[in-house]
């Protein structure tokens, strides 16, 4: 019995040697994206650690005004703090507060900050909006996750079109639904020469499994001229901002500050919860190339007529009042990273085939990115991720090659 015991104690030990051994050889390489801070550290990039409600208030004790972005799915989804506070809404934001210091995300060492324009948008701050120039629609990948403010796709066309206006409604959390809702609210204001919509190869098509159940999106299918009115109604929006900031971030202060969030957010922490391996778990499932059924979920008949009959509305209102559009179309980390041709992993072949079909000039990175260097490089140390700011800048410069022809002819 004692032998028994004496064997089973060193076999766990040993089991448990082994784990952490496998742990902290996947901590020092770098394998899992879960290591990015880390990665930085080793790296001697500094990584800015606090969470949002720690920068929200360490950038509010000199008195200014700073909010982080707000998804619509703070006011559409069911379990959403406007809902669990029975506070009843009458309208639905498509961006955020307006004219104020916006925190968005960290994937890069520090916390990308910018500040919103009188629609709560990613742009610079103007009078009047800026017409007869380049309109971005999409989601956090053309809102600017998780680059400094400068690095993102519009600002980088600003940089590289000196002259054109260049007006980005792009909001994380977007989907196909919520882009056509933004264009419909606010397109007409900005009157484009050319409209860009980001299609995002990763969430964009399934979301549209979640974004038709809502009664507010589905109301912009339903009926043709439908509107909340968003651009006269900001000042409402900022209040109701303001009001789930309250709920979100203010109460939750004492309690975040007392957490042991700097022992949670070190290297024995990380360490002690195997994060690595079961972040390799994680990865192993998803990423494995063509041993993996992730990039071929089934998209039902009824969401792709929808996404269809967005592409077309969009299409013919842009042509109505004179601006071409075109489609971005953006791959995702798990297809640069994989070996075989994407074929219709992600329903690629399906959505480039509906873009042909209607002549929809297509900006397809796909080949972009795979043929100018290792994926890595376009993402923050190489990790499953946004793109980094060398990836945006290529983005730009790509719609700039496609885009020039369109507005020297108008």
């Amino acid at each position: 019995m004692r032998s028994f015991l004496l064997n089973t104690a060193l076999a766990l030990v040993s089991t448990i040697l082994a784990v952490y051994a496998a742990e902290t050889y996947l901590f020092y390489t770098g394998v899992t994206s879960n290591s990015v801070p880390y990665n930085a550290r080793r790296l001697g990039i500094p990584w800015d650690g606090r969470d949002l409600p720690e920068v929200l208030a360490d950038l509010r004790r000199d008195g200014s005004a700073h909010y982080s972005m707000s998804s619509w799915e703070v006011w559409l989804s069911p379990t959403s703090l406007i809902k669990k506070h029975n506070r009843a809404l009458e309208l639905h934001p498509l961006a955020g507060i307006s004219n104020t210091e916006t925190v968005l995300c960290n994937e890069g060492g520090d916390y990308a900050i910018y500040r919103a324009d009188p629609f709560g948008f990613n742009n610079p701050g103007w009078e009047v909006p800026p017409t007869a120039g380049v309109l971005l629609l999409g989601d956090s990948f053309a809102h600017g996750r998780c680059v400094k403010s400068g690095e993102d796709i519009g600002s980088r066309l600003r940089q590289i079109l000196p002259g054109v206006p260049v007006t980005n409604l792009s909001y994380s959390g977007n989907g196909p639904l919520i882009e056509y809702a933004t264009f419909r609210e606010y397109a007409h204001a900005y009157r484009p020469k050319v409209t860009v919509l980001a299609y995002f190869e990763g969430n964009d098509l399934p979301g549209i499994a979640v974004e038709k159940l809502h009664p507010v999106l589905k109301k912009y299918l339903d009926d043709a001229s439908f509107t909340q009115n968003l651009m006269a109604r900001q000042a409402a929006i900022d209040t109701a901002y303001a009001q789930l900031h309250a709920l979100a971030f203010d109460g939750s202060q004492q309690t975040s500050r007392q957490a042991p969030s700097e022992f949670r957010r070190s290297r024995l922490w990380h360490w002690l919860t195997l994060a690595d391996i079961r972040e390799l778990v994680r990865m192993t499932q998803k990423f494995q190339g063509q041993d993996t059924t992730y990039g071929y979920e089934q998209i039902s008949q009824q969401d792709l007529e929808i996404f269809k009959h967005v592409l077309t509305d969009m299409q013919t209102r842009s042509r109505r009042t004179g601006s071409e559009f075109m489609v971005l179309y953006l791959p995702s980390y798990a297809s640069l990273r994989a070996d075989d041709e994407p074929g219709d992993r992600f329903n690629r072949t399906t959505v480039l085939n509906m873009f042909r079909d209607r002549s929809i000039k297509v900006i397809d990175m796909y080949p972009v990115m795979k043929s100018a260097g290792p994926y890595q490089k376009w993402f923050p140390f190489g990790a499953v991720n946004h793109y980094n700011a060398a990836g945006y800048a290529l983005v730009a410069q790509e719609i700039k090659r496609a885009i020039l022809p369109v507005l020297a002819d108008r």
